[in-house]
């Protein structure tokens, strides 16, 4: 083979990888009161396959990846797709455990996990531009699709999620009927979900400020637990309004900056956060600004009040 011809081969599968992990399907987890235990065994790891309208399927085997996932707490995985897919293809999912040895339970305790929540969103990126929906929240179906309980007896069979066949857009531009849209539809909408060190309250509170890329101005938002305690492993909401600010686009908002507003030294407050999104409406456009799962994603300690978000 040609040099000129291996290199361009090189370069497109290079940009051919960067545009497949740019589209993927995200999955939100949030167990009950019986952990998923990571023992570095099969029989404890469970498995997700993605099912698609005319397309091949496609199985993702212990998404866990043998890590434990303690109870009431949020966790994430990320599923890479082909830019061949489209919306209108992702059609469900399923959710089952294969035992290495089906004819017995195994020589370990079985192990049994709750799931309280699924949330599954899909992120296509293309020509420079990102769209986000909603596929599954399976708490706000009707019936409600969980609380689901895996166990060593009902793992194999496949717990099947349909997705929704009209999905909720979360980042990209919506079609408002009026042209110039009132200032109720200037908003944003954040969740926290609190890891395993709490945010106390009082003085020691969470807040927002929104910079942007072409101007000093910012956007605040104070006190959004309300002074209020969040306890460990819980998940809360706010929503504010965002007063007259006509200066911008979403698309000229640079970081999310997440406060926590107490001091250091001793006695201080320290507080983990294992979930923090953020989306915004402003003049007929709807973004999601942050999407992030960890554990924690910060722990907000000492001296450090602060973790700043680049929006993408």
């Amino acid at each position: 083979m040609k040099i000129k011809n291996l290199l361009t081969l090189i370069f497109a599968l290079f940009f051919s990888v960067i545009s497949i992990a740019q589209n993927k399907v995200e999955i939100e987890f949030k167990t009950g009161e019986d952990d998923l235990r990571g023992v570095g065994t099969p029989e404890f790891s469970p498995d997700v396959n993605l099912l698609f309208v005319n397309k091949p399927a496609l199985l993702t085997r212990a998404f866990n990846r043998n890590s434990t996932w303690p109870k009431n707490s949020i966790r994430k995985i990320a599923i890479p797709l082909d830019t061949s897919i489209v919306i209108g293809d992702l059609l469900a999912m399923e959710l089952s455990r294969k035992h290495t040895n089906s004819s017995s339970p195994t020589t370990k305790s079985p192990d049994n996990w709750d799931i309280d929540r699924i949330i599954v969103t899909a992120t296509f990126k293309k020509n420079g531009k990102t769209t986000k929906y909603e596929l599954l929240n399976s708490l706000s179906n009707y019936p409600k699709l969980t609380p689901w309980r895996l166990t060593y007896d009902n793992s194999e069979t496949p717990k099947r999620f349909d997705f929704k066949r009209n999905p909720v857009l979360l980042t990209g531009t919506q079609n408002w009927i009026d042209k110039f849209p009132p200032p109720q539809k200037a908003s944003i909408n954040a969740i926290f979900g609190i890891g395993g060190d709490d945010l106390r309250g009082g003085n020691d509170n969470a807040k927002i400020i929104i910079t942007f890329k072409n101007s000093t101005k910012k956007l605040t938002f104070n006190n959004l637990n309300n002074s209020t305690q969040w306890n460990g492993f819980t998940e809360h909401t706010a929503y504010k309004q965002i007063p007259s600010f006509p200066e911008f686009t979403v698309n000229d908002i640079k970081t999310v900056e997440l406060w926590h507003t107490g001091g250091g030294g001793m006695g201080a407050d320290n507080w983990d956060i294992d979930k923090f999104t953020l989306t915004i409406t402003y003049n007929g456009q709807t973004k999601q600004l942050v999407d992030k799962t960890g554990a924690p994603i910060h722990r907000f300690s000492g001296d450090t009040r602060r973790k700043t978000f680049i929006v993408e």
